[in-house]
Parts: structure tokens; C-alpha cells; sequence
């Protein structure tokens, strides 16, 4: 961990202004990365960690042209060891953690006969159990009198059955649209902010790193709808903007009209 504590200091802009501090997983590409240079553009000192560091050594560099200050940290959430680092690197480069979102992921697509167990279950700790551990940790660094929010990255089909193929991906989306919605109370006592962030298709690189026999099979499901799909920044935007709007929920882009007028009515209001 001392290394990696090291590495992030040595990468960072040490001169940085005081101001708040995001850190971002799965921040090499589409939406983590959007929300990397979004929170950026609107002052934040970000933290971008990724298993695969290069698309957010990019993105870090462009921040640091722009003037902001950037911290890259190489981490495999689904690593104890590695989740706990990330957060002490974001803590001794810029003192803390104010804005936690739990994004990475990825999707393990199988057929329920051709499911491989341990494969799901390597999915569901990245997808799931990552997002409960850095969430809890997080919230010890947060909790009053410093403050904070915490955005877990869902997903539409978090609300509504998936894709054939998917039930497994739309399964740890589930998951984590129930933990959050059933820890909120928990972290309101102590005044820290819970979001739930429920995106529908998004133009990202969701097929390069996906896994299974059947990617395949739920890419050719789509069709041509992926064409109408929402850009990564527009998405970013609209989390960012959902942060300081009342509620737990956050659906950006074109996820409300996505799902169901009485479902989003019922989240929402």
C-alpha cells in the first residue's frame, strides 16, 4: 500500500487548490471517465482509478493541462487490499474523500446452462460487494462533521428485467439498487448523502470488456439500438447535476423515458 500511496503522490499536482475531492472507479472510459472530467471542469480534485490505468492517465493528464489537479491510482476493486489503498492515496495526496462514485463494473453474459459460477462471482465482487466495501469505508472518512456523497452506479436493469443472456449482469445491478436503497437511512444518520444512479444504454465500452459465451448473443439483441444510445458526457453531466437535487435516485439521460411512467413516478416523487 506504501507503494501505491507513493506512485499517487508522485502523479499528482501537489500545488493543487483547496476544494473538494471526487474519486471515481473505473475511470479509464464511458461514464467513470465522463464523470472524472466533469467533476474536474467544475473544480473538483478528482481521483480516477481503474484496473487498466491508461484511458485515466489520459484523461488525468488533459485535467492537469486544463489547470485542475488529478490523482491516478491503479486498483483492482475487486482487491480488499486494493480498496482500502485507493481511499488512503485520495486521503494523504488531498485530505479526504468528498464524493465517492462507485462505477466500475462490467458484464459477465451467460446463458443459465452454460453459467460458469466462479465467473459470475468474480462479476458480482467487482459489481456488488466492491461497491458495498468502498461505500463503507467511505462512509467512515465522511460521516459528520466532514460530510460527503456516496453514487453507486446501477442501472435501468437494476429496475426491470434484463436481456436473455443477462441475468447475471442485471442480477448484480439489482443488487446494487437494493443495498443502496436499504442503506440510505444509515448513512442520512450520519450526514452523509446516499445516491443511486440508474443509467440506461450508454455509449460506452461496455462489449470490450465484457466476458462470457454469449456477449455475442445480448450485443445482437441490440440491434441497431445502440445507435440511440446516451453519450458518456451527457451522462456524466446529469449525475453530477443530481448530487445536489433531492431524492436517492438519479436517472440520467433518456432513463426515464426509458422506463415505465408509473415506475419512475414512484422512484422519484
Amino acid at each position: 500500500m506504501r507503494t501505491l500511496i507513493l506512485l499517487a503522490m508522485l502523479a499528482a499536482p501537489l500545488s493543487a487548490e483547496p476544494g473538494k475531492v471526487a474519486v471515481v472507479t473505473g475511470a479509464s472510459s464511458g461514464i467513470g471517465r465522463a464523470v472524472a472530467e466533469e467533476a474536474a471542469a467544475r473544480g473538483w480534485r478528482v481521483v480516477l482509478a481503474d484496473i487498466e490505468p491508461k484511458g485515466a492517465e489520459e484523461a488525468a493528464a488533459d485535467i492537469r493541462k486544463k489547470g485542475g489537479a488529478a490523482l491516478v491510482v491503479k486498483a483492482d476493486v475487486s482487491s480488499d487490499a486494493d480498496r482500502a489503498a485507493l481511499l488512503s492515496a485520495s486521503t494523504a495526496v488531498f485530505g479526504g474523500v468528498d464524493l465517492l462514485v462507485n462505477n466500475a463494473g462490467y458484464g459477465y453474459l451467460a446463458a443459465t446452462e452454460r453459467l460458469d459460477s466462479g465467473e459470475a462471482h468474480k462479476m458480482f465482487e467487482v459489481n456488488y460487494w466492491a461497491m458495498v466495501d468502498l461505500s463503507r469505508r467511505a462512509l467512515a472518512l465522511m460521516k459528520k462533521p466532514r460530510g460527503g456523497t456516496v453514487m453507486n452506479v446501477a442501472s435501468v436493469l437494476g429496475l426491470t428485467p434484463g436481456l436473455a443472456e443477462s441475468a447475471q449482469y442485471a442480477a448484480s445491478k439489482h443488487a446494487v439498487v437494493g443495498w443502496t436503497r436499504s442503506a440510505e437511512r444509515e448513512f442520512k444518520r450520519a450526514g452523509v448523502t446516499l445516491k443511486l444512479v440508474c443509467p440506461s444504454g450508454t455509449k460506452t465500452k461496455f462489449f470490450d470488456h465484457a466476458t462470457g459465451p454469449d456477449v455475442n448473443a445480448v450485443r445482437d439483441q441490440l440491434g441497431d439500438a445502440w445507435e440511440d444510445f446516451d453519450p458518456a458526457p451527457k451522462v456524466a453531466k446529469d449525475i453530477l447535476d443530481g448530487a445536489a437535487k433531492p431524492g436517492l435516485f438519479i436517472l440520467p439521460g433518456k432513463a426515464r423515458e426509458t422506463l415505465p411512467a408509473d415506475l419512475v413516478r414512484l422512484l422519484t416523487e
